[in-house]
């Protein structure tokens, strides 16, 4: 391969909004030879998204293609005119039938990118029968299956999975170079109307069912209790039925004052900078890239005990997986020991840097294994 001849990657999403799975790719999408490797991303929504200026700023074509009953000729037109060389599918077990009509195009690289341990939407026996053909589909027309954690494979494909040799664990990465700058930290607590005492606790996460949000208002109405100067800051794209519900208990419990709303945040970093704790009570996860941000900056974590928040903990110990069976008092009292035990310890925010440099959660090393799949059947 070379600068006349790049390896041409569909990627195919729902919509390029700023969540986990697309943000890990547009990094991906910065860090790669762009002579070697060239991105285009489908939309099934038709919807144009956030990210999508700045995709096409790197580069990169995006096809708004809706799921209606004319998408499989406009898809099949468009793996004819762009002669892709790997189509990678991100929308779990909808990826089963893009592949076969990647297949039938005669495309020689098809992967299945399991992003998450479930799609979280309301059981059916319908939906059963559903994604039991579309599993069929994948295991049919996938050349490599990936999964971003190792319990995401297993969830989501099959406990056999290291059997097959399609499968792989890719765990997504964070450009290894980040900078702080500490001088942003005053202003912007000044900003947010916290005293500089006054402890911050942080949320990143869209406003839906899987991140939990009431479990995580009832938790900091638990934490008020403990630490009686404490605020809570909820970052994450809301304008839906969950951020009303969410409001409304916050108001009944009366803690208004403490609790704020900024919305979608493009400096989420540098707020993580200014906390003093991450609480994550999500219910399903992938492998959550916020808190591998909050790794990469030294912020301490209490998240939920599932496989995605372990892996991340088998590596960086300032992440503590507990239980999302534990009472409310439980969370709070674990959040607030954590925030104590962690500010005792005074970590250097350089050395936790390095530590991150050194792990595998980068993205160069995604890169790395990137390059090999994707070029494993275009050589």
């Amino acid at each position: 391969m070379n600068s006349y001849n790049p390896v041409r990657i569909l990627h195919i999403f729902g919509q390029m909004e700023r969540g986990g799975a697309e943000m890990r790719t547009l990094d991906l999408m910065r860090s790669i030879n762009r002579e070697t490797y060239s991105f285009e991303f489908c939309v099934l929504s038709g919807i144009e998204g956030e990210l999508d200026s700045e995709i096409r700023q790197l580069g990169g074509d995006i096809h708004y293609i809706p799921l209606n009953v004319a998408f499989p000729i406009r898809f099949s037109r468009l793996m004819r005119t762009r002669k892709f060389n790997v189509v990678q599918s991100h929308v779990h077990y909808m990826s089963g039938p893009l592949l076969g009509l990647a297949a039938a195009s005669q495309v020689d690289n098809r992967i299945c990118h399991f992003r998450v341990s479930s799609d979280m939407r309301t059981p059916s026996r319908r939906r059963e029968l559903r994604d039991f053909a579309f599993r069929r589909m994948i295991d049919r027309f996938a050349t490599n299956i990936i999964a971003v954690s190792e319990g995401t494979m297993v969830a989501a494909w099959k406990p056999s999975w290291k059997l097959d040799p399609r499968c792989e664990v890719v765990y997504n990465g964070l450009p290894s170079d980040f900078v702080v700058n500490p001088q942003l930290t005053s202003l912007t607590r000044e900003l947010l109307g916290l005293r500089p005492t006054s402890n911050m606790y942080l949320h990143v996460g869209r406003m839906d069912a899987q991140k939990n949000h009431l479990k995580l208002i009832s938790i900091f109405d638990e934490i008020l209790k403990i630490d009686s100067d404490a605020y809570l800051i909820l970052v994450g794209r809301g304008g839906n039925e969950m951020e009303s519900r969410i409001r409304a208990e916050i108001e009944r419990r009366g803690i208004s004052d403490r609790v704020k709303l900024l919305g979608v945040r493009k400096d989420v970093k540098h707020l993580m900078f200014l906390s003093d704790l991450m609480v994550f009570p999500s219910i399903a996860e992938g492998l959550p890239g916020v808190i591998l941000e909050a790794c990469q900056v030294g912020l301490p974590v209490v998240a939920s005990d599932i496989s995605g928040v372990r892996e991340i903990s088998s590596v960086f110990p300032s992440v503590k997986p507990y239980s999302i069976s534990e009472s409310d008092a439980s969370w709070a009292r674990k959040c607030v020991s954590t925030l104590e035990q962690q500010r005792a310890a005074q970590p250097c925010v350089h050395r936790t840097q390095l530590e991150f440099g050194s792990s595998p959660f980068t993205v160069e090393r995604c890169v790395e294994s990137m390059y090999r799949i994707w070029t494993r059947t275009c050589r």
